[in-house]
């Protein structure tokens, strides 16, 4: 296989093994799965490596906190006359965008397909 599926997750088990049986054609002909897991307490990450996933226990690394000029400026850009602030200094936010490119550089082709947990794919060829 040419390409590596890369997959972001927390708290999973109960959506990968359902994803992982629509990629077992993937898995029989070599494909490579990588999953990074952002801090499950459930068995996510135990699945994916008894699955034969490469597997990154990252935690909260992608967990940023929003400092005093970010909040500032979220806040001007979408906050309309007397609405409710949308964020304020302190708020913690996923920083999606980060883990997916994080996810990527852990592949080992350069072809990469990023995918929800909770989906399944139909056909694979």
């Amino acid at each position: 296989m040419n390409f590596s599926i890369c997959l972001i997750a927390k708290n999973e088990a109960g959506t990968l093994p359902r994803l992982f049986d629509s990629l077992k054609p993937f898995r029989e002909r070599g494909g490579e799965i990588v999953l990074v897991d952002t801090g499950s307490t459930d068995d996510t990450a135990k699945i994916a490596r008894d699955y034969g996933c490469v597997v990154d226990e990252a935690g909260d690394r992608f967990v940023k906190v929003i400092d005093e000029y970010q909040a500032a400026r979220i806040n001007h850009k979408f906050v309309v006359d007397d609405e409710q602030l949308a964020v304020k200094t302190g708020d913690r936010i996923f920083d999606f965008s980060s883990a997916r490119n994080y996810s990527a550089s852990l592949a080992s082709n350069d072809m990469i397909s990023n995918q929800d947990c909770d989906e399944v794919y139909t056909v694979l060829d």
